[in-house]
């Protein structure tokens, strides 16, 4: 059955000489993961649709059971980029830390079209945001809307889970989801306090996640 969907690619790899592998996030389908056959030759129909962070139409060849775990990718289409991510690092980090956070935490072809709106608006607004943003409270709004969206709530952990930090923090994280994240600002003290609460929050409350998770993001935070 061939299907099309718009999706983000959460990641992608090097398969063969010529070809890659792609973990996408579909708006109709989930989590999926394909077979881009001659993504990287130097010609390929392909072009730059299966970079990380980017947003795409894609059609593909559903089977009840694909080979390896993996449908093959017939077409894929930039939406868009989203480049504005790719040429800052403040961007990066945040947009490494959403993708780990959705490629471990959902399941495959687990549906969620709310979740899938909700990445496609982060990635927009990090990738178009002034250079002088502060786009903390971009990160940290996804994390607060994911965790409802998934059946979590927040409401009753958000002063006991974070007794001894900073007043910053909990406000930041009481006023993030009702807010215009542009119109907030977060100090850096209170940034690393929140990342490192959602962190934890994650791993004690979503089975795909580990201690290592949402690791990558933080290594581009620290350059």
């Amino acid at each position: 059955m061939i299907v099309t969907s718009e999706a983000i690619v959460l990641r992608a790899r090097k398969q063969g000489e010529t070809s890659k592998i792609a973990t996408l996030f579909t708006r109709d389908f989930g989590k999926v993961n394909v077979i881009a056959k001659g993504a990287r030759e130097m010609k390929s129909k392909f072009g730059g649709s299966l970079e990380m962070f980017a947003r795409t139409s894609v059609v593909f060849y559903k089977k009840e059971r694909p080979e390896a775990g993996l449908y093959l990718l017939a077409k894929s289409d930039l939406v868009d980029s989203h480049s504005g991510i790719l040429q800052s690092l403040d961007r990066i980090g945040p947009a490494m830390s959403i993708s780990e956070l959705v490629l471990r935490a959902m399941h495959d072809e687990d549906p969620n079209p709310s979740l899938f709106s909700l990445m496609a608006e982060t990635f927009r607004e990090l990738a178009k945001a002034p250079g002088n943003a502060n786009i903390a409270p971009l990160e940290f709004r996804f994390y607060t809307h994911f965790i409802r969206l998934i059946g979590f709530g927040l409401d009753h952990l958000t002063r006991g889970a974070m007794p001894h930090e900073s007043k910053e923090a909990i406000m930041a994280l009481e006023d993030v989801s009702i807010t215009e994240a542009c119109e907030l600002y977060i100090g850096e003290d209170a940034q690393q306090h929140l990342r490192g609460f959602f962190q934890v929050y994650f791993v004690e409350h979503l089975p795909g996640m580990t201690g290592r998770s949402m690791r990558s993001g933080s290594i581009f935070d620290a350059l």
